[in-house]
C-alpha cells in the first residue's frame, strides 16, 4: 500500500503531465522577416532549361523575365514549322533539374488550345517510346542534383497550313 504522500506526488505527477501534455492551444509570436530571390528558370531550385545535347535545343528560350519558352516556328531551323495532320516528336527537349534539397516528385502537364501537345518524362536521354508521351505524366522522383528529361510531342491533326499549334506545359513537384 502506498502512503498519503507517495499518492500526492503521483497525483502531482500526473497533474504536470497533462499540463506540459497541453502546453498552449494556440500561440502568437511577433512577425519575422521571410525573402526569397525571384530567379531565371534555369536558376531556380527546379530549374527548367534548354537540353544543350538535344539537337532540339534552339527550340528552348529563355525570355527576359527568366522563363523558358518552346517555340517551333521559324528561325532556328530552315523549315518554319509542321506539316498539315502531321505529329512530330521532340525528344530531350527541356532539363529539369533537382537544385533543392530533397528528393521531389515531378509531374508535367500539357494543354493544348489548338492541335495536341503532349508530353514524356524520362529519367535517361535518348529515344523516347512514343507510347511515352500523354498530356499528363505519371510522376517521376528526382534526387537533389539529379535530373530529368522533358520530351514534348506538337500534332496539327485537322489543322490547315497556316494554323498552328499551341498549348501551356506545367511542370508541377512535390514531396
Amino acid at each position: 500500500m502506498r502512503s498519503p504522500f507517495q499518492l500526492f506526488l503521483l497525483v502531482i505527477a500526473l497533474a504536470a503531465g497533462v499540463y506540459a501534455a497541453s502546453a498552449f492551444n494556440a500561440a502568437s509570436t511577433s512577425t519575422r522577416a521571410v525573402s526569397a530571390s525571384v530567379v531565371g528558370d534555369s536558376a531556380a531550385y527546379l530549374a527548367l532549361s534548354a537540353n544543350g545535347a538535344s539537337a532540339h535545343a534552339g527550340f528552348v528560350t529563355q525570355a527576359g523575365s527568366g522563363k523558358i519558352g518552346i517555340s517551333f516556328g521559324s528561325g532556328v531551323a530552315t523549315g518554319t514549322g509542321v506539316n498539315p495532320d502531321a505529329t512530330y516528336y521532340f525528344d530531350d527537349l527541356v532539363n529539369i533539374t533537382n537544385q533543392g534539397t530533397a528528393s521531389v516528385k515531378v509531374q508535367v502537364n500539357a494543354t493544348a488550345t489548338s492541335g495536341t501537345v503532349k508530353v514524356c518524362l524520362k529519367t535517361t536521354t535518348g529515344a523516347m517510346d512514343n507510347s511515352c508521351y500523354t498530356a499528363a505524366t505519371t510522376q517521376v522522383t528526382v534526387a537533389v542534383g539529379s535530373k530529368l528529361f522533358l520530351g514534348v510531342m506538337v500534332q496539327a491533326n485537322a489543322l490547315s497550313s497556316g494554323s498552328s499549334v499551341s498549348g501551356t506545359i506545367q511542370v508541377d513537384a512535390n514531396r
